[in-house]
This record gives C-alpha cells, structure tokens and sequence, in this order.
C-alpha cells in the first residue's frame, strides 16, 4: 500500500505504475507533466528555483524545453500502466 500527497502523489504515480507488489495506493494532488507542474507552480520553493534559472538567462519557455528533454520519465507517460482500479485520487 501507498499513501502520498503532491509530490509523494506524483512520486505514487510512478511508484504504482513500475512496482507490482505494490497492490493500492492512494494519491492524493498528484500531476503529471513535469515540465509544464514545474515552470508554472505557484509553491514557494519552485518559485524560487525557477526565478534562479530566470537570474541565469533562462527563460521559463526555455526551462520547459529543458526539462522535458531532460527528464526521463513522467506519471503522464506511465498512465498506461497503471490499474485504476487500484489507485484511489
């Protein structure tokens, strides 16, 4: 069993989708597409790790083309393989 809230949703999202014996989980504010949860969160921390980005020349388009090249798996990508019927959002 998992319980996990927002990142430990999405965390659960790709927990349940790869492990097996992992038989329900409970996913609770979960999100999929990374790049696009991250450069537009309003939660304090990303703010502040996006506007570091933005103090090095990196524009909130161009971060989003960099984490979506870069990040090598997304809850929106593993869906597929996840048995709604053991997940409770």
């Amino acid at each position: 069993r998992y319980l996990g809230g927002s990142a430990g949703g999405i965390f659960g999202a790709l927990l349940v989708a790869v492990e097996p014996r992992l038989g329900r989980a409970a996913l609770l504010l979960p999100g999929g597409d990374l790049p696009t949860l991250v450069t537009e969160s309003q939660e304090p921390g990303v703010v502040a790790w996006r506007e570091a980005w933005r103090a090095r020349g990196v524009s909130t388009d161009a971060l989003r083309r960099r984490l979506a090249a870069t990040l090598v798996t997304d809850p929106v990508r593993l869906a597929a393989h996840v048995d709604p019927r053991a997940v409770l959002l």
